[in-house]
């Protein structure tokens, strides 16, 4: 699975109750926070997990929980691709403007600040601009997605977990909940 496969998997698999531009980055840029949210879930028991003892125990749980980084991480990126559609404004691109900025460790409290100009942009985008994206406010939403995209690179990294390996757990899960007909509702496991 490559960038560009992906990207169209996205959007093909946009189910969201589509509206004007505004609303439909707004439901959007919600969803990324929630999956944020649930990817440090995931990250602080990981690490009350390193307290236990018990080995045997303890490699099997960091596994579970790594499994399901993972999966939050591709509900992220799916949103993010979602967005991109939006903008149209492909993946591939936003890949390659992530690369020139990698260097940069995004820490908890950068990664609320970027998800905090993000919504702020859209909030605004919104309010202000009639749900049009201006240009000062596409760069602004680009360049927040850009560093929460570092953010699961970053994850990535820390785990040793393969960049295409999130990308195909994505696929195979949302093609799964269509298969059973679970797309809406809520839950990991549905």
């Amino acid at each position: 699975m490559d960038i560009e496969h992906y990207q169209k998997f996205v959007n093909k698999t946009a189910f969201f109750p589509k509206s004007s531009q505004g609303r439909n980055l707004s439901y959007l840029v919600m969803g990324i926070v929630e999956e944020v949210g649930e990817i440090y879930e995931f990250i602080v028991k990981k690490e009350n997990l390193e307290n236990l003892n018990e080995i045997e125990l303890y490699s099997f749980k960091v596994e579970y929980i790594l499994e399901q980084i993972i999966k939050e991480s591709g509900d992220l990126l799916w949103y993010i691709t979602a967005i991109c559609k939006e903008m149209n404004f492909s993946l591939e691109r936003l890949m390659q403007y992530t690369k020139v900025k990698k260097n940069k460790h995004i820490s908890n409290i950068s990664l609320l600040i970027y998800l905090g100009n993000l919504s702020g942009a859209v909030k605004k985008m919104i309010r202000d601009d009639n749900e049009k994206i201006t240009d000062k406010k596409s760069d602004l939403i680009i360049n927040n997605l850009c560093y929460i995209l570092m953010f699961i690179l970053q994850l990535c990294d820390e785990n040793n977990i393969k960049f295409k390996v999130v990308l195909e757990m994505n696929v195979k899960k949302i093609k799964s909940r269509q298969k059973r007909g679970t797309l809406k509702g809520s839950g990991n496991d549905r």
